[in-house]
């Protein structure tokens, strides 16, 4: 049995690190990157070679990590314009395998992609009838002013929660990982202090279990962090991902 992993951009395999750590089911664990990663001028290449040494640092196999631009075109920031695309890709590979769960990254107005992968996610556990269908807060502004913002702070209070206890020496290591994103480091600057509260003093992350049902609504009512950044407003989100939405009874 597989696990599942659909996730936006290299270096986004960090969140789910704490839980991958002595993970036994490892080396069935496959890594998808719907991206190539190539915001503000970075190198795919580069960034694929930072999250192989990761990822093979705790025991995945190489050829368990795949990288979607490879085959398929898709810019960072442009996965909502190419949903069906990818879905069509990732289905093909879902018929040959059995999956136990489906792990990828909240919905939670945080950054577009990653918005995208949920999608894709809710798509896929709903064709092919995945009640194990989990994901994990990245960041997101909720009840946050510019250019303020949560980071790994799930904001969907409804859905069932599953806390992951951290161990001081797993909590060590991830945060020792994180040197290998050099071409990252600005993002890291940003975001390592909050990651290194959320793992090595609070020692724990948290899951969310997706139910069946979900549909499409807005992650929240403050401005999106996306938004703040303008990468995209939410509606030409929507109105990008609307024929997918409504193909795979996604909207109400």
């Amino acid at each position: 049995m597989h696990d599942i992993y659909l996730l936006a951009h290299q270096d986004d395999e960090l969140f789910y690190l704490p839980s991958l750590v002595h993970n036994s089911n490892i080396t069935n664990s496959l890594f998808y990157f719907l991206t190539d990663g190539s915001f503000y001028g970075a190198n795919p290449i580069e960034r694929d070679l930072e999250t192989i040494r990761v990822l093979t640092s705790i025991g995945v196999p190489e050829k368990n990590v795949i990288f979607l631009h490879e085959e398929l075109p898709i810019l960072d920031t442009k996965l909502v314009h190419s949903l069906e695309i990818v879905f069509n890709y990732l289905s093909k590979s879902f018929k040959k395998l059995e999956v136990a769960n489906l792990f990828t990254l909240d919905w939670e107005g945080g950054h577009p992609d990653h918005d995208a992968c949920f999608l894709l996610g809710a798509a896929l556990s709903k064709t092919f009838k995945k009640d194990n269908f989990f994901s994990i807060p990245l960041y997101n502004a909720f009840e946050s002013r510019k250019p303020f913002f949560k980071v790994m702070r799930p904001i969907r209070k409804s859905n069932e929660l599953l806390r992951i206890k951290i161990p001081f020496r797993v909590a060590c290591k991830v945060l020792f990982l994180i040197k290998n994103y050099r071409s990252q480091w600005k993002s890291w600057l940003g975001l390592f202090p909050f990651v290194f509260i959320q793992i090595l003093i609070n020692r724990s992350i948290v899951l969310l279990r997706n139910q069946p049902g979900w549909v499409c609504e807005r992650p929240h009512q403050s401005e999106l962090y996306y938004e703040m950044r303008n990468w995209i407003q939410y509606d030409q989100f929507i109105d990008a991902a609307h024929p997918f939405l409504k193909k795979h009874n996604l909207v109400r």
